[in-house]
Protein backbone atom coordinates (compact mmCIF):
# COMPACT_ATOMS: atom_id res chain seq x y z
CA UNK A 1 0.00 0.00 0.00
CA UNK A 2 1.02 2.91 -0.95
CA UNK A 3 1.96 6.21 1.11
CA UNK A 4 -0.71 8.34 -1.01
CA UNK A 5 -3.23 5.50 -0.36
CA UNK A 6 -2.54 5.85 3.77
CA UNK A 7 -3.14 8.89 3.80
CA UNK A 8 -5.93 9.23 1.15
CA UNK A 9 -8.14 6.86 3.83
CA UNK A 10 -6.52 8.38 6.47
CA UNK A 11 -7.87 12.03 5.55
CA UNK A 12 -11.40 10.44 4.60
CA UNK A 13 -11.28 8.97 8.10
CA UNK A 14 -9.85 12.20 9.33
CA UNK A 15 -12.87 14.22 7.63
CA UNK A 16 -15.37 11.63 8.91
CA UNK A 17 -13.58 11.90 12.67
CA UNK A 18 -13.95 15.80 12.05
CA UNK A 19 -17.74 15.69 11.19
CA UNK A 20 -18.87 13.40 13.91
CA UNK A 21 -17.35 15.33 16.29
CA UNK A 22 -18.44 18.58 15.34
CA UNK A 23 -21.94 17.25 15.62
CA UNK A 24 -21.08 15.28 19.14
CA UNK A 25 -19.75 18.98 20.31
CA UNK A 26 -22.38 20.44 19.45
CA UNK A 27 -24.49 18.66 22.34
CA UNK A 28 -22.75 20.45 24.95
CA UNK A 29 -23.89 23.72 23.89
CA UNK A 30 -26.99 22.04 22.95
CA UNK A 31 -27.16 21.16 26.87
CA UNK A 32 -25.49 23.91 28.22
CA UNK A 33 -26.29 27.25 25.93
CA UNK A 34 -29.71 29.07 27.40
CA UNK A 35 -29.84 30.04 23.51
CA UNK A 36 -28.06 29.00 20.46
CA UNK A 37 -26.51 31.11 18.13
CA UNK A 38 -29.02 34.15 19.13
CA UNK A 39 -31.49 34.49 21.60
CA UNK A 40 -33.63 35.81 18.28
CA UNK A 41 -34.05 32.59 17.02
CA UNK A 42 -34.98 30.82 20.07
CA UNK A 43 -36.86 32.93 22.55
CA UNK A 44 -39.91 32.64 20.01
CA UNK A 45 -39.44 29.03 20.97
CA UNK A 46 -39.26 29.16 24.16
CA UNK A 47 -42.31 32.22 24.80
CA UNK A 48 -44.48 29.32 23.19
CA UNK A 49 -43.26 27.01 25.27
CA UNK A 50 -41.23 24.82 22.85
CA UNK A 51 -37.54 25.98 24.18
CA UNK A 52 -36.56 24.46 27.69
CA UNK A 53 -33.94 25.86 30.28
CA UNK A 54 -29.81 23.93 29.89
CA UNK A 55 -28.69 21.64 31.91
CA UNK A 56 -27.31 22.95 35.36
CA UNK A 57 -23.31 22.33 35.91
CA UNK A 58 -23.60 19.44 37.91
CA UNK A 59 -26.36 18.00 36.02
CA UNK A 60 -23.69 18.55 33.05
CA UNK A 61 -20.81 16.75 35.33
CA UNK A 62 -23.56 13.95 35.78
CA UNK A 63 -23.58 13.61 32.01
CA UNK A 64 -19.86 13.52 31.26
CA UNK A 65 -19.34 10.89 34.18
CA UNK A 66 -22.56 8.38 33.06
CA UNK A 67 -20.92 8.86 28.84
CA UNK A 68 -17.55 7.76 30.89
CA UNK A 69 -19.21 4.44 32.51
CA UNK A 70 -20.33 3.42 28.51
CA UNK A 71 -16.51 3.74 27.54
CA UNK A 72 -15.51 1.55 30.24
CA UNK A 73 -18.48 -0.67 28.95
CA UNK A 74 -16.64 -0.89 25.69
CA UNK A 75 -13.80 -1.94 27.40
CA UNK A 76 -14.47 -6.34 27.55
CA UNK A 77 -14.62 -5.49 23.49
CA UNK A 78 -11.55 -3.63 23.01
CA UNK A 79 -9.88 -5.81 21.70
CA UNK A 80 -12.29 -7.75 19.49
CA UNK A 81 -12.23 -5.38 16.72
CA UNK A 82 -8.65 -5.34 16.29
CA UNK A 83 -8.38 -9.09 16.61
CA UNK A 84 -11.51 -9.26 13.79
CA UNK A 85 -10.17 -6.77 11.76
CA UNK A 86 -6.96 -9.20 12.06
CA UNK A 87 -8.71 -11.89 11.23
CA UNK A 88 -11.00 -10.26 8.46
CA UNK A 89 -7.71 -9.08 6.42
CA UNK A 90 -6.48 -12.70 7.44
CA UNK A 91 -9.30 -14.42 5.41
CA UNK A 92 -8.59 -15.28 1.94
CA UNK A 93 -9.82 -17.96 1.85
CA UNK A 94 -13.23 -20.07 2.08
CA UNK A 95 -12.44 -21.85 5.23
CA UNK A 96 -10.50 -18.97 6.54
CA UNK A 97 -14.32 -17.20 5.87
CA UNK A 98 -16.22 -19.69 7.38
CA UNK A 99 -14.15 -19.87 10.79
CA UNK A 100 -14.31 -15.97 11.11
CA UNK A 101 -18.18 -16.05 10.45
CA UNK A 102 -18.47 -18.70 13.62
CA UNK A 103 -16.51 -16.45 15.03
CA UNK A 104 -18.34 -13.36 15.00
CA UNK A 105 -21.65 -15.06 15.34
CA UNK A 106 -20.55 -17.06 18.49
CA UNK A 107 -19.11 -13.44 19.73
CA UNK A 108 -22.24 -11.35 19.16
CA UNK A 109 -23.94 -14.10 21.22
CA UNK A 110 -21.49 -14.51 24.53
CA UNK A 111 -21.27 -10.70 24.72
CA UNK A 112 -25.41 -10.64 24.96
CA UNK A 113 -24.79 -12.82 27.90
CA UNK A 114 -22.53 -10.14 29.05
CA UNK A 115 -25.09 -7.42 28.88
CA UNK A 116 -27.46 -9.46 30.53
CA UNK A 117 -25.10 -10.20 33.40
CA UNK A 118 -23.79 -6.32 33.79
CA UNK A 119 -27.92 -5.63 33.54
CA UNK A 120 -28.15 -7.75 36.79
CA UNK A 121 -25.58 -6.59 38.31
CA UNK A 122 -26.82 -3.18 37.96
CA UNK A 123 -30.10 -3.87 39.34
CA UNK A 124 -28.12 -5.44 42.52
CA UNK A 125 -26.30 -2.26 42.90
CA UNK A 126 -28.86 0.15 41.89
CA UNK A 127 -29.07 2.12 45.25
CA UNK A 128 -25.33 1.83 45.48
CA UNK A 129 -24.90 3.39 42.30
CA UNK A 130 -27.25 6.34 42.38
CA UNK A 131 -25.54 7.18 45.87
CA UNK A 132 -22.04 7.32 44.81
CA UNK A 133 -22.65 9.22 41.16
CA UNK A 134 -25.22 11.35 42.12
CA UNK A 135 -27.90 9.99 39.89
CA UNK A 136 -31.28 11.77 40.06
CA UNK A 137 -33.60 9.31 38.17
CA UNK A 138 -32.83 5.48 38.11
CA UNK A 139 -34.16 6.22 34.46
CA UNK A 140 -30.75 7.93 33.57
CA UNK A 141 -28.93 4.60 34.96
CA UNK A 142 -31.29 2.37 33.11
CA UNK A 143 -30.91 4.03 29.64
CA UNK A 144 -27.00 4.10 30.38
CA UNK A 145 -26.69 0.49 30.44
CA UNK A 146 -29.26 0.23 27.43
CA UNK A 147 -26.68 1.55 25.38
CA UNK A 148 -24.35 -0.90 26.28
CA UNK A 149 -25.29 -3.68 24.19
CA UNK A 150 -24.52 -1.68 20.97
CA UNK A 151 -21.12 -0.76 22.31
CA UNK A 152 -20.27 -4.10 23.31
CA UNK A 153 -21.78 -5.10 19.48
CA UNK A 154 -20.27 -2.26 17.52
CA UNK A 155 -16.72 -3.15 17.83
CA UNK A 156 -17.18 -6.47 16.50
CA UNK A 157 -19.22 -5.34 13.58
CA UNK A 158 -16.37 -2.62 13.05
CA UNK A 159 -13.56 -5.00 13.19
CA UNK A 160 -15.06 -6.63 10.37
CA UNK A 161 -15.32 -3.31 8.77
CA UNK A 162 -12.22 -2.36 9.54
CA UNK A 163 -10.35 -5.46 8.26
CA UNK A 164 -12.13 -5.71 4.55
CA UNK A 165 -10.63 -1.82 5.00
CA UNK A 166 -13.89 -0.39 3.98
CA UNK A 167 -13.23 3.02 5.27
CA UNK A 168 -15.88 4.35 3.27
CA UNK A 169 -18.76 2.97 5.23
CA UNK A 170 -16.71 2.89 8.97
CA UNK A 171 -16.43 6.41 8.66
CA UNK A 172 -19.98 7.10 7.45
CA UNK A 173 -21.25 5.02 10.37
CA UNK A 174 -19.31 7.67 12.64
CA UNK A 175 -20.70 10.34 11.09
CA UNK A 176 -24.39 9.22 11.54
CA UNK A 177 -24.04 8.22 14.98
CA UNK A 178 -23.20 11.54 15.84
CA UNK A 179 -25.95 13.29 13.42
CA UNK A 180 -28.79 11.15 14.91
CA UNK A 181 -27.23 11.87 18.72
CA UNK A 182 -27.32 15.20 18.24
CA UNK A 183 -30.08 15.68 16.88
CA UNK A 184 -32.04 13.60 19.49
CA UNK A 185 -30.73 15.47 22.34
CA UNK A 186 -31.70 18.39 20.82
CA UNK A 187 -35.93 17.09 20.93
CA UNK A 188 -35.43 15.45 24.17
CA UNK A 189 -33.36 18.14 26.21
CA UNK A 190 -34.08 21.53 24.54
CA UNK A 191 -37.73 21.07 22.99
CA UNK A 192 -39.28 18.09 25.27
CA UNK A 193 -37.00 19.04 28.31
CA UNK A 194 -35.84 15.46 29.45
CA UNK A 195 -32.25 16.45 31.30
CA UNK A 196 -29.82 13.91 31.73
CA UNK A 197 -31.64 10.65 30.85
CA UNK A 198 -32.77 12.30 27.36
CA UNK A 199 -28.92 13.54 26.90
CA UNK A 200 -28.66 9.67 27.46
CA UNK A 201 -31.65 8.53 25.36
CA UNK A 202 -30.04 10.91 22.36
CA UNK A 203 -26.44 8.98 22.87
CA UNK A 204 -28.39 5.58 22.74
CA UNK A 205 -30.38 6.54 19.63
CA UNK A 206 -26.61 7.45 17.49
CA UNK A 207 -25.36 4.37 18.84
CA UNK A 208 -28.47 2.36 17.66
CA UNK A 209 -27.79 4.14 13.94
CA UNK A 210 -24.05 3.37 13.97
CA UNK A 211 -24.95 -0.20 14.52
CA UNK A 212 -27.65 -0.77 11.88
CA UNK A 213 -24.74 0.76 9.52
CA UNK A 214 -22.52 -1.66 10.59
CA UNK A 215 -24.79 -4.60 10.32
CA UNK A 216 -26.26 -3.57 6.84
CA UNK A 217 -22.36 -3.36 5.86
CA UNK A 218 -21.56 -6.68 7.66
CA UNK A 219 -23.99 -9.01 6.38
CA UNK A 220 -22.15 -10.55 3.98
CA UNK A 221 -19.46 -11.75 6.15
CA UNK A 222 -22.60 -12.64 8.76
CA UNK A 223 -24.34 -15.03 6.28
CA UNK A 224 -24.11 -18.16 5.00
CA UNK A 225 -21.86 -21.68 6.43
CA UNK A 226 -19.44 -21.43 9.60
CA UNK A 227 -16.91 -23.33 11.04
CA UNK A 228 -16.40 -24.04 15.22
CA UNK A 229 -14.51 -21.65 16.75
CA UNK A 230 -11.24 -22.92 18.17
CA UNK A 231 -11.31 -20.44 21.13
CA UNK A 232 -8.39 -21.87 23.02
CA UNK A 233 -6.11 -20.50 19.76
CA UNK A 234 -8.50 -17.71 19.67
CA UNK A 235 -8.72 -16.34 22.94
CA UNK A 236 -5.46 -16.55 23.62
CA UNK A 237 -5.27 -13.66 20.47
CA UNK A 238 -7.93 -11.48 22.02
CA UNK A 239 -7.48 -11.20 25.85
CA UNK A 240 -4.12 -9.63 25.30
CA UNK A 241 -5.39 -6.84 22.56
CA UNK A 242 -8.60 -6.80 25.17
CA UNK A 243 -6.15 -6.00 27.80
CA UNK A 244 -3.83 -3.99 26.05
CA UNK A 245 -5.76 -1.69 24.45
CA UNK A 246 -8.17 -1.82 27.30
CA UNK A 247 -5.44 -0.10 29.78
CA UNK A 248 -5.43 2.27 27.47
CA UNK A 249 -9.26 3.40 27.15
CA UNK A 250 -8.56 2.86 31.45
CA UNK A 251 -6.31 6.06 31.67
CA UNK A 252 -8.76 7.97 29.27
CA UNK A 253 -12.12 7.99 31.46
CA UNK A 254 -11.29 7.27 34.72
CA UNK A 255 -10.24 10.82 35.89
CA UNK A 256 -13.71 11.75 35.11
CA UNK A 257 -15.46 8.68 37.09
CA UNK A 258 -13.55 9.29 40.16
CA UNK A 259 -14.00 13.48 39.61
CA UNK A 260 -17.76 12.29 40.01
CA UNK A 261 -17.55 10.23 43.11
CA UNK A 262 -15.30 12.66 45.14
CA UNK A 263 -16.84 16.17 43.77
CA UNK A 264 -19.84 15.36 42.36
CA UNK A 265 -21.57 18.82 42.76
CA UNK A 266 -17.89 20.50 41.35
CA UNK A 267 -17.95 17.51 38.31
CA UNK A 268 -19.54 20.22 35.91
CA UNK A 269 -16.78 22.33 36.31
CA UNK A 270 -14.35 19.80 35.53
CA UNK A 271 -16.17 18.53 32.57
CA UNK A 272 -15.38 20.97 30.01
CA UNK A 273 -12.16 20.04 30.59
CA UNK A 274 -11.90 16.50 30.05
CA UNK A 275 -14.03 17.27 26.51
CA UNK A 276 -11.81 19.13 25.18
CA UNK A 277 -8.43 17.85 25.91
CA UNK A 278 -9.77 14.62 24.81
CA UNK A 279 -11.19 15.94 21.83
CA UNK A 280 -6.91 15.15 20.63
CA UNK A 281 -8.45 11.64 20.91
CA UNK A 282 -10.43 12.14 17.79
CA UNK A 283 -7.88 12.91 15.29
CA UNK A 284 -6.08 10.03 16.60
CA UNK A 285 -8.45 7.17 16.68
CA UNK A 286 -8.43 7.09 12.47
CA UNK A 287 -5.29 7.18 11.81
CA UNK A 288 -4.93 3.94 14.46
CA UNK A 289 -8.14 2.63 12.39
CA UNK A 290 -6.67 2.61 8.75
CA UNK A 291 -2.81 1.62 10.55
CA UNK A 292 -3.98 -1.37 11.97
CA UNK A 293 -4.70 -3.80 9.41
CA UNK A 294 -1.94 -2.81 6.83
CA UNK A 295 0.64 -3.55 9.82
CA UNK A 296 -1.23 -6.36 9.83
CA UNK A 297 -1.04 -7.54 6.39
CA UNK A 298 3.12 -6.42 6.46
CA UNK A 299 3.29 -8.32 9.27
CA UNK A 300 1.68 -11.47 7.65
CA UNK A 301 3.74 -11.20 4.32
CA UNK A 302 7.07 -10.12 6.66
CA UNK A 303 7.21 -6.80 4.80
CA UNK A 304 8.41 -3.49 6.51
CA UNK A 305 5.96 -0.88 6.46
CA UNK A 306 6.48 2.53 7.63
CA UNK A 307 2.57 3.35 8.53
CA UNK A 308 3.33 3.51 12.32
CA UNK A 309 6.03 6.12 11.47
CA UNK A 310 3.90 8.29 9.30
CA UNK A 311 0.73 8.01 12.12
CA UNK A 312 2.83 8.80 14.58
CA UNK A 313 4.31 11.70 13.34
CA UNK A 314 1.04 13.24 12.60
CA UNK A 315 -0.46 12.42 15.65
CA UNK A 316 3.01 14.26 17.53
CA UNK A 317 1.55 16.93 15.11
CA UNK A 318 -1.84 17.33 15.45
CA UNK A 319 -1.45 17.05 19.06
CA UNK A 320 1.50 19.79 19.31
CA UNK A 321 -0.72 21.76 17.42
CA UNK A 322 -3.93 21.06 19.23
CA UNK A 323 -2.09 21.69 23.25
CA UNK A 324 -0.66 25.28 21.70
CA UNK A 325 -3.93 26.19 21.06
CA UNK A 326 -5.22 25.38 23.97
CA UNK A 327 -2.67 27.17 25.78
CA UNK A 328 -3.06 30.49 23.97
CA UNK A 329 -6.27 30.33 23.47
CA UNK A 330 -7.96 28.55 26.76
CA UNK A 331 -11.41 30.23 26.55
CA UNK A 332 -12.14 30.12 22.98
CA UNK A 333 -13.33 25.95 23.48
CA UNK A 334 -15.30 26.57 26.37
CA UNK A 335 -16.92 29.80 25.18
CA UNK A 336 -17.71 28.04 21.81
CA UNK A 337 -18.69 24.50 23.67
CA UNK A 338 -20.56 26.02 26.95
CA UNK A 339 -21.77 28.68 28.73
CA UNK A 340 -20.16 31.50 31.05
CA UNK A 341 -20.15 29.89 34.14
CA UNK A 342 -17.81 26.96 32.49
CA UNK A 343 -15.11 29.60 32.09
CA UNK A 344 -13.55 29.27 35.55
CA UNK A 345 -11.95 26.11 34.34
CA UNK A 346 -10.16 27.48 31.83
CA UNK A 347 -6.81 27.38 33.88
CA UNK A 348 -7.10 23.66 33.83
CA UNK A 349 -7.41 23.60 29.84
CA UNK A 350 -3.69 24.08 28.80
CA UNK A 351 -2.60 21.81 31.56
CA UNK A 352 -5.04 18.55 30.86
CA UNK A 353 -3.98 18.77 26.73
CA UNK A 354 -0.66 18.60 27.41
CA UNK A 355 -1.23 16.00 29.67
CA UNK A 356 -3.27 13.69 27.17
CA UNK A 357 -0.99 14.24 24.48
CA UNK A 358 1.65 11.23 25.52
CA UNK A 359 -1.49 9.26 25.58
CA UNK A 360 -2.40 9.38 22.13
CA UNK A 361 0.76 8.92 20.80
CA UNK A 362 1.37 5.55 23.01
CA UNK A 363 -2.12 4.58 21.74
CA UNK A 364 -0.47 4.50 18.37
CA UNK A 365 2.57 2.81 19.17
CA UNK A 366 0.08 0.31 21.40
CA UNK A 367 -2.17 -0.29 18.44
CA UNK A 368 1.15 -1.33 16.55
CA UNK A 369 2.56 -3.72 19.27
CA UNK A 370 -0.95 -5.55 19.15
CA UNK A 371 -1.38 -5.89 15.23
CA UNK A 372 2.35 -7.53 15.54
CA UNK A 373 1.03 -10.12 18.38
CA UNK A 374 3.78 -8.11 20.51
CA UNK A 375 2.09 -9.02 24.05
CA UNK A 376 4.93 -8.77 26.37
CA UNK A 377 4.03 -5.48 26.42
CA UNK A 378 0.30 -6.15 28.05
CA UNK A 379 1.07 -7.08 31.84
CA UNK A 380 3.33 -3.62 32.13
CA UNK A 381 0.46 -1.78 30.43
CA UNK A 382 -2.54 -3.65 33.29
CA UNK A 383 0.15 -3.09 35.98
CA UNK A 384 0.35 0.72 35.14
CA UNK A 385 -3.46 1.52 34.53
CA UNK A 386 -4.37 -0.61 37.66
CA UNK A 387 -1.58 1.67 40.25
CA UNK A 388 -3.07 4.93 37.89
CA UNK A 389 -6.91 4.01 39.20
CA UNK A 390 -5.24 3.11 42.74
CA UNK A 391 -2.90 6.65 43.01
CA UNK A 392 -5.73 8.85 41.44
CA UNK A 393 -8.30 7.31 43.97
CA UNK A 394 -5.59 8.13 46.72
CA UNK A 395 -5.03 12.06 45.06
CA UNK A 396 -9.00 12.34 44.81
CA UNK A 397 -9.77 11.64 48.42
CA UNK A 398 -6.86 13.73 49.71
CA UNK A 399 -7.50 16.59 47.97
CA UNK A 400 -11.24 16.65 49.53
CA UNK A 401 -10.56 19.75 51.42
CA UNK A 402 -8.82 22.01 48.55
CA UNK A 403 -10.57 24.63 46.70
CA UNK A 404 -12.44 22.78 43.54
CA UNK A 405 -9.85 24.18 40.65
CA UNK A 406 -6.67 23.25 42.84
CA UNK A 407 -8.02 19.23 43.51
CA UNK A 408 -8.85 19.09 40.05
CA UNK A 409 -5.57 20.66 39.10
CA UNK A 410 -4.33 17.82 41.27
CA UNK A 411 -6.11 15.25 39.37
CA UNK A 412 -4.90 16.52 36.16
CA UNK A 413 -1.04 16.12 36.55
CA UNK A 414 -1.56 12.50 38.00
CA UNK A 415 -3.12 12.03 35.13
CA UNK A 416 -0.15 13.44 33.44
CA UNK A 417 2.61 11.33 35.53
CA UNK A 418 1.29 8.31 34.39
CA UNK A 419 0.42 9.53 30.47
CA UNK A 420 4.42 10.22 30.05
CA UNK A 421 5.02 6.86 31.78
CA UNK A 422 2.34 5.06 29.36
CA UNK A 423 4.09 6.81 26.67
CA UNK A 424 7.62 5.58 27.90
CA UNK A 425 6.47 1.58 28.43
CA UNK A 426 5.47 1.40 24.54
CA UNK A 427 8.49 3.58 23.55
CA UNK A 428 10.59 0.80 25.27
CA UNK A 429 8.42 -2.36 24.11
CA UNK A 430 8.19 -0.74 20.54
CA UNK A 431 12.01 -0.35 20.15
CA UNK A 432 12.78 -3.73 21.36
CA UNK A 433 10.87 -5.14 18.65
CA UNK A 434 12.23 -3.55 16.01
Amino acid sequence: MSRYAFFRQTGWMLLATALGGAFSFVVHPILTKPFLIHPIFTKPLETLGLWRNPVTQEEYGLFVALMSIVSLLNIPSNGLQSTLAHQTASAVTPEQERQLRGTVRKILQALFGIWLLVLLVTLFLQSRLMADFKIYHPASLWVTMLIGLPVLWLPVLSGILQGKQDFLWLGWQSILNAVARCAAIFVLVRVIGVHVTGAMAGVLAGSCASLAICVWQAWPVLRGPADPVDWSGWLRRVIPLTLGLGAAAFMLTADMIIVRKFFPEESGLYSPVAVIGRALMFFVIPMTQVMFPKVVQAAARLERTDVMTQALAATALIGAVGAIACTLFPEVPIRVLLDTPFLEAKSLVAWYAWCIVPVTLANVLINNLMARQHYRCVPWLVGLAIAYGVVLTVVADRSGGLPPLDAFRHIVLTLGVFSVLLFAITIWFTVRKR
